[in-house]
C-alpha cells in the first residue's frame, strides 16, 4: 500500500509529465509547418512583367505624283514646267520657252539639264513614256525647215525623245508623236493662251 505522500509524489509526478507532453505537442504543433517547409520545393520566383515593344509606325508613302512634283520643283514654281494627272498618265508639260527657239526643234543647251533630270525620273518609273509635240494655231513663216506645225511638233517631240533617251537604260520605252495644233489647252485668240499651247509632254504610265 502506499502512503499519502507516495500517493502525492505520484499524482505529481503524473501532472508534470503530462504538463511537459502537452508542452510538447504544443510545441510540434507550431514546428510541424516550419520542418515541413524545409522540405518542400522553393516558390517559383515571378514572371518578370513583360515589357511593350513600340514599332514606330513606317513613314507615310510618297505618291508618284508628288514624287514627280517634287523632283522638278523648281521649275514648277519658275512657271516653265507643269506635272498633272492626265488620264492614264502623269504629263509633264514643257514649256517652248525653255525648250525651243520660235519655228526650230533643235534643243536649247539651257533645256539639257533640266531634260536630264527629266530622264532620270522617268528611269525610275515603270511603263511606257510618250513624248508629244504642240504648238499653236499660227502658220509657220514661209522657207522654214517645217511645212507645218504638225511637222514641227513631230520634230520637237523626237528631238526631246532623243535627249531623254540617251541618258536611259532603255530608251525603246519612249514613243514619240506630234499632235500639231490640234490640243489646245490655251486660247489661241491670246499671247497667253498660244504660249501655252506650244509645249511639249512627256507622259509617264500611272502607277497610283
Amino acid at each position: 500500500m502506499f502512503d499519502d505522500t507516495q500517493v502525492r509524489s505520484k499524482v505529481l509526478q503524473i501532472v508534470l509529465y503530462s504538463a511537459v507532453l502537452v508542452a510538447g505537442l504544443v510545441a510540434l504543433a507550431f514546428l510541424l509547418p516550419w520542418i515541413f517547409s524545409l522540405f518542400e520545393a522553393p516558390p517559383k520566383p515571378l514572371p518578370a512583367p513583360a515589357v511593350r515593344i513600340e514599332t514606330p509606325a513606317p513613314p507615310p508613302k510618297i505618291g508618284q505624283l508628288e514624287r514627280i512634283r517634287s523632283a522638278l520643283a523648281p521649275e514648277i514654281s519658275a512657271g516653265s514646267i507643269t506635272v498633272d494627272p492626265f488620264g492614264g498618265w502623269i504629263a509633264i508639260r514643257v514649256g517652248n520657252l525653255i525648250t525651243f527657239d520660235s519655228g526650230q526643234a533643235n534643243v536649247l543647251s539651257g533645256f539639257v539639264p533640266v531634260g536630264r533630270r527629266i530622264a532620270e525620273i522617268v528611269e525610275k518609273e515603270k511603263g511606257p513614256v510618250r513624248i508629244v509635240g504642240h504648238t499653236d494655231n499660227q502658220a509657220l513663216a514661209g522657207g522654214g525647215a517645217f511645212k507645218d506645225n504638225d511637222a514641227l511638233s513631230v520634230a520637237r517631240a523626237k528631238a526631246v525623245a532623243g535627249l531623254l533617251q540617251g541618258a536611259m537604260t532603255d530608251g525603246s520605252r519612249v514613243t514619240t508623236e506630234g499632235r500639231g495644233s490640234n490640243e489646245p489647252i490655251g486660247d489661241n485668240a491670246t499671247a497667253e493662251g498660244r504660249a501655252k499651247n506650244r509645249r511639249v509632254e512627256i507622259l509617264i504610265t500611272r502607277a497610283d
